[in-house]
């Protein structure tokens, strides 16, 4: 996340990157703001589909957000 943060302002982009770590049940999501602080979600698991689904979906959200236009 550190290297795409270092990309992204080389390239002239300041913004909040984000991570996923799963290994399939489990998830934790992550961000690196601006401010190079890293927030850290709680366990998502595949028990709690609904939630999980919603997480991944608020991560795609923030991403598409970042995404410059053409």
């Amino acid at each position: 996340m550190a290297t795409c943060q270092q990309n992204n302002r080389r390239d002239g982009y300041e913004t909040e990157v984000h991570g996923i770590v799963s290994n399939g049940q489990g998830w934790v999501f992550y961000s690196l703001t601006e401010k190079e602080e890293v927030l850290v979600s709680g366990l998502y698991t595949t028990n709690a589909l609904p939630d999980l689904l919603g997480a991944i979906s608020t991560v795609f959200e923030r991403c598409a957000r970042n995404v410059p236009a053409a």
